[in-house]
């Protein structure tokens, strides 16, 4: 049973690690956010003072949005804060709870991996295309990436997350 402590230890080391990278990874979706703000608000200013708007502003804000986004997604879902359906688990047994998130759990990490493979596999015929903004011709593949790196961080917290909520629907937790 020795080795069950160090499996434990083990877990529970990745377990730190990835939290501290999820919580960095959402608050560069943070900044990234504040960026596209800002840099909506300077656009705004600009298109009503000086009747210039900023060319390709929709481009940029959106590729900023789609990446913060999915960097917020590994932390949300390392602390456990998307939607639960509380409503059943008021009528069922502790137990019964503990085999029904690890189950949701399943669920959200093979939402994870879909998600992930179809925007590699975006980003690879985004590559291959050439595909490019309409107006700035920024290549469609650094959106992908952007976006690819958190999402790839979201399917490990998941896989993590699935192995504590294992542990605990069989005991060792």
């Amino acid at each position: 049973m020795e080795n069950e402590g160090d499996l434990g230890a083990a877990v529970a080391s990745c377990g730190a690690l990835l939290h501290r990278v999820s919580e960095a990874v959402a608050l560069i979706g943070g900044a990234i956010l504040i960026g596209a703000m800002l840099f909506v608000s300077v656009n705004v200013v600009s298109a009503a003072l000086f009747a210039t708007p900023i060319l390709g502003d929709t481009e940029i804000v959106e590729m900023m949005g789609a990446v913060a986004i999915t960097a917020f997604l590994p932390y949300c879902h390392f602390e456990r804060a998307n939607v639960i359906i509380e409503l059943i688990e008021r009528f069922v047994s502790p137990r019964t709870t503990v085999v029904l998130d690890f189950a949701a759990g399943l669920i959200f990490t093979v939402v994870a991996v879909i998600i992930l493979w179809r925007l590699v596999a975006g980003g690879l015929d985004a590559n291959a295309d050439d595909d490019a903004t309409m107006f700035l011709r920024i290549p469609h593949v650094i959106g992908y990436i952007g976006v690819i790196i958190p999402c790839t961080l979201w399917a490990v917290v998941a896989f993590y997350v699935n192995i504590t909520q294992w542990r605990q629907v069989v005991g060792t937790a």
